[in-house]
């Protein structure tokens, strides 16, 4: 399983514990990749006012968010 595998990554690297795995299904952009066998995954920093609308846009993340999800 592949939520698994980023579970030992992040043992691996010292940063397992802070994060949580789920499963949920075809819910987000990751979803059809992952029922239909391939490796995928969400990584979720919180909503904001901008989550999922027009103004969801690249230069609204916040880097200390990808450093902590990558």
């Amino acid at each position: 399983m592949f939520s698994s595998f980023l579970a030992a990554v992040a043992d691996a690297i010292g940063q397992g514990g802070g994060f949580e795995i789920r499963s949920r299904g075809d819910v987000s952009d990751h979803g059809p990749f992952a029922l239909r066998g391939r490796p995928a995954a969400l990584l979720f920093s919180g909503v904001t006012d901008y989550y999922h609308s027009p103004d969801d846009t690249p230069d609204r993340l916040k880097l200390e968010d990808i450093r902590r999800s990558g």
